[in-house]
C-alpha cells in the first residue's frame, strides 16, 4: 500500500514537471519565433529599436507583467496567468531580436547548446541531489543583485574586461539559479494538490521561473562566447 502511495505520488510529481517544462518550452518557443520575425523585418526593427521610448514601455511592460505574476497569482484563474505568461515571453522576443542583430549565427547556435547542456545538468542536480538548497536562496538574491548593480556600472564605464566577468558570474548565477528553482518546486509538488487550481497555478509560476533562469543563462554565455557580425 505504501509503495502505492509513494508511485503515485512520483507520478503526480512527474505530471507536474512535464506540465512546467511543457509552458517553458512554448514559452521559448514564442521567444524565438517573434525574435526571428522581428529581426527579419526592416519595418518591426524600425518599431521596436526605431525609439527608445518603444523599447521603454516594453520592458516596463515586461517587469509589469512579472510582477503582476508573482504577486497576483494566487487571484487569476490559470487561463489568465498563461495568457500573462505568454504575452511576456512575446514582449521578451521583441526585445530579444536585437541579439539575432548584433551576433552571427553560428555563435548564437554554439551559447544555445551549451546554455541547454548546463540547464538540463543543473536541473537534474537540483531534482536528484539530497542536499537542501535553500540556504543557497538568500546568497543568489544578493549575487543577482550586485549583478545588476555592476552591469549599471558598466553601461557607464563601458569596459570589455568587465562586461566579460559579469557575464560568466552571471552564467554561474542563473545555472545555480535552475538548481535551486527545481528543488523548490519539486518541495512544492510534493505538498500540493497538483492537480487542483492551486498546483495549476504553481505551474505557470513554475515555468516563468524555469524561462527566466535559462534565458538569462543563455544572454550571459551569448556575451561570453558571441561573435559580432
Amino acid at each position: 500500500m505504501e509503495e502505492r502511495f509513494y508511485a503515485q505520488s512520483r507520478s503526480a510529481v512527474g505530471s507536474f514537471f512535464a506540465k512546467v517544462f511543457g509552458w517553458m518550452g512554448l514559452g521559448l518557443g514564442i521567444t524565438t519565433l517573434v525574435a526571428f520575425a522581428v529581426a527579419t523585418s526592416p519595418k518591426a526593427i524600425s518599431l521596436v529599436f526605431g525609439s527608445s521610448f518603444v523599447l521603454i514601455l516594453l520592458v516596463i511592460a515586461q517587469l509589469a507583467l512579472v510582477a503582476g505574476l508573482s504577486w497576483r497569482i494566487n487571484k487569476m484563474s490559470v487561463s489568465t496567468a498563461l495568457g500573462m505568461f505568454f504575452l511576456y515571453t512575446a514582449l521578451s522576443g521583441m526585445t530579444l531580436s536585437s541579439v539575432l542583430l548584433i551576433y552571427t549565427s553560428a555563435s548564437l547556435l554554439s551559447a544555445f547548446v551549451v546554455a541547454v547542456g548546463m540547464f538540463a545538468a543543473m536541473a537534474v542536480y537540483g531534482s536528484v541531489t539530497k542536499t537542501d538548497l535553500t540556504p543557497m536562496g538568500t546568497f543568489l538574491s544578493m549575487s543577482l543583485f550586485g549583478l545588476i548593480i555592476a552591469l549599471v556600472i558598466n553601461m557607464f564605464v563601458r569596459s570589455q574586461t568587465f562586461d566579460l566577468m559579469t557575464a560568466i558570474i552571471g552564467a554561474i548565477i542563473f545555472a545555480l539559479f535552475t538548481a535551486f528553482d527545481i528543488q523548490r518546486l519539486k518541495a512544492f509538488a510534493q505538498q500540493s494538490q497538483l492537480h487542483s487550481e492551486e498546483g495549476n497555478r504553481i505551474a505557470v509560476i513554475g515555468a516563468l521561473m524555469l524561462y527566466l533562469d535559462f534565458i538569462n543563462l543563455l544572454l550571459s554565455l551569448i556575451r561570453i562566447m558571441g561573435k559580432q557580425k
